[in-house]
């Protein structure tokens, strides 16, 4: 029992001791302040040492001037107030403990001071066996006076490891499907760190196969999707390029969407082109497509705008009746409509291979054998001796003409007939109906 309780007492004693132990890591040329715990009053006498060593001594029995000892001096400063001793351009001569004594007697806390090269860049170093199926990656690098330090490893865009200074690979390993196939090392210590350029990739990939298309799509074939197929298996990483039409080849990934309505389709040929790549080779598939019928396309549009159309018409006659014709029977108002149409097509016709009526002429339009009105005074647009539904019917020297009907009409055009033979009155023509 008292062995025990000698142990436990001299662990607690170890701890206490430890816990008033500061470490310290600089960098060479880096300035240390080195500070004890605060006193109330100023002590009369300091004195620091490193080890065994003194480094500073102030006494105020002595005078008030500290004095320096050996490397220290020039480059070390103490404040009698409240002991701090700062060290500036640190040397590697300067690392160990360090222990400050107050009106001669020594403080409880020490220092421990490590003064490190900052570590080098590293370099990867690589030995691969003679069939190239594994290598070993070597993070080199001139460490004297940085030590201790760690060596970390990153594979692709992966997270870094602390692995130790090498690194083995395998070809089979599943880390090199990581992006990229890249290698890193870091080293560091307490007072820096450096990274390595990448390398790799470490093991050639297999060639890419040659890519075929698959189509899928929906069931109105609105839309489809192309899948660019092919094994990858051992020639990772692959990226895969779209080409429409006679466009330029996008980086766009695997699968590519198409939609009926897409600007593409408009691309000469309408065919559809995958590539497989690689680092070391690129194949492309065959041509697919078109994919969706053109014929489909313009059947759509007729189906959409005809019956658009159709209401539009119904329902600008439904507001003509109301409007302009509200006490006619519907045939009096559809041969009104008729009239406008005859008007509309006959009277603002083309002129090309036209017969123009005379000055004296007026122009009348018929509906099967009964006349609707007159298209208008002389002078009107010319009209096609071949067009139908309309008379020119003359009037000598501006009499004044009635609108013919029916027998009327008739008997008028065989004495416009007449005249024309004898040419003694203007021309009359009348289309067929």
């Amino acid at each position: 029992m008292p062995n025990q309780m000698k142990l436990f007492i001299l662990l607690c004693s170890a701890k206490a001791v430890f816990s008033k132990t500061e470490i310290l890591s600089h960098k060479f040329g880096d300035n240390v302040v080195l500070k004890p715990d605060s006193r109330t009053n100023p002590p009369s006498s300091i004195l620091w040492r490193l080890g065994q060593n003194k480094v500073a001594d102030f006494d105020t029995d002595f005078g008030p001037d500290v004095t320096y000892y050996g490397d220290f001096n020039g480059r070390t400063t103490l404040d009698k107030t409240t002991g701090e001793l700062t060290i500036t351009g640190l040397r590697k001569t300067d690392e160990g403990v360090y222990s400050v004594e107050f009106n001669s007697k020594r403080l409880e806390k020490t220092y421990t001071l490590s003064v490190l090269k900052p570590v080098p860049k590293p370099t990867i170093i690589v030995s691969c066996n003679d069939n190239k199926i594994s290598c070993t990656l070597t993070c080199n690098g001139d460490t004297a006076g940085a030590e201790p330090v760690t060596y970390w490893w990153k594979v692709g865009e992966g997270n870094w490891e602390g692995i130790g200074k090498l690194l083995t690979v395998a070809k089979s390993d599943s880390k090199l499907h990581q992006k990229g196939y890249k290698y890193t090392c870091k080293l560091n210590n307490s007072v820096s760190e450096k990274v390595s350029d990448p390398i790799g990739p470490l093991f050639d990939p297999k060639p890419v196969p040659k890519p075929t298309i698959i189509v899928s799509c929906n069931d109105n074939k609105i839309s489809c999707t192309l899948t660019c197929d092919g094994d990858t298996a051992g020639a990772e990483p692959v990226t895969y390029w779209w080409k429409v039409g006679e466009g330029n080849w996008e980086g766009i990934g695997k699968l590519l969407t198409v939609a009926k309505i897409d600007s593409k389709l408009n691309q000469n040929g309408l065919k559809y082109t995958c590539k497989l790549k690689n680092g070391v080779s690129e194949k492309d598939s065959d041509l697919v497509g078109p994919l969706f019928d053109p014929k489909s396309s313009s059947t759509t549009w007729i189906v959409i705008i005809v019956p658009i159309v159709f209401f539009v018409l119904i329902g600008y006659l439904l507001w003509k009746k109301i409007t302009d014709y509200p006490n006619d029977s519907v045939k009096e108002f559809l041969l009104k409509i008729l009239h406008h149409l005859c008007v509309f097509c006959h009277c603002t016709g083309e002129t090309n291979n036209s017969q123009t009526p005379r000055s004296t002429e007026t122009v009348y339009c018929t509906v099967g054998d009964g006349l609707v009105d007159n298209c208008g005074a002389a002078g009107v647009p010319t009209l096609r001796s071949t067009d139908t539904g309309c008379s020119f019917v003359g009037a000598k020297d501006g009499e004044g003409l009635n609108p013919p009907t029916g027998n009327r009409l008739e008997s008028q055009k065989k004495e416009s007939d007449e005249e024309k033979t004898n040419a003694e009155t203007p021309l009359t023509t009348k289309a067929k109906d």
